[in-house]
């Protein structure tokens, strides 16, 4: 029997270091040299657990955050988002709370279901003056989530803390994906 597919969705805001960190799941040894910031969205895949990941890559970038509605619904051939990443710099505590304004918006639609696991990474926490991971999740209020989270802190130029969160994610979607299956 092969294995399972899902897709993930990868939000945040524009330099949060999305697209590293991805690169960092695919490929652990990545040199975070050189990368460009998505347009748009972009498709990546990886496998852990025993399933194979979709990963839609967002744009942080303001005119492209109606994107992140439109994928997280789904599309026509009923592609389901299993699960979101959503990475925030903790080095800006300001946009902290701009993160968490678009994090409103996507908890508000009632198409995401309740059951999607969110993986939180608190990016670039090697960088000086970065907020600690309680801070983080105090900015971002996560205690008042009312879904399965996780927030990890991490450095997506290091790779610091990405398998750990991944891992973590990973196992929330295999587990539910199981229970579906009794």
């Amino acid at each position: 029997m092969g294995n399972s597919s899902a897709r993930l969705l990868l939000i945040g805001l524009d330099n949060a270091g999305k697209s590293t960190i991805l690169a960092r799941i695919i490929d652990p040894d990545f040199s975070a040299n050189g990368i460009t910031p998505t347009i748009g969205f972009k498709k990546d895949t990886f496998s852990r657990c025993g399933v194979d990941f979709e990963v839609l890559d967002m744009s942080g970038e303001s005119k492209y955050r109606d994107l992140w509605q439109t994928n997280a619904v789904g599309n026509e051939d009923n592609e389901r988002i299993e699960g979101i990443i959503f990475v925030v710099d903790s080095s800006d505590r300001m946009r902290l709370r701009v993160a968490r304004s678009e994090l409103d918006m996507i908890l508000e639609n009632r198409t995401i279901s309740h059951e999607i696991p969110f993986l939180f990474y608190a990016n670039k926490s090697d960088v000086k003056g970065a907020c600690p991971l309680e801070e983080v999740q105090e900015l971002m209020e996560l205690k008042s989530l009312k879904r399965e989270y996780q927030i990890i802190s991490c450095s997506g130029s290091t790779g610091k803390g990405v398998q750990e969160g991944i891992e973590w994610l990973c196992r929330a979607i295999a587990l539910k994906m199981e229970s579906r299956q009794k």
